[in-house]
């Protein structure tokens, strides 16, 4: 996905994300991506 989709508005068939929601999905993709990349480096020292 582009970076300038990701800023697109959402179509008005869905309901409004707030803010919050958008921060905490944010925030898990984050999270994910460091759990990942942690895995990754562990399995490469092992």
């Amino acid at each position: 996905m582009t970076a300038a989709k990701s800023f697109t508005p959402p179509p008005a068939s869905l309901p409004p994300v707030s803010l919050a929601q958008r921060l905490a999905a944010r925030e898990k993709a984050r999270r994910d991506l460091h759990a990942e990349a942690a895995k990754r480096l562990a399995a490469r020292a092992a």
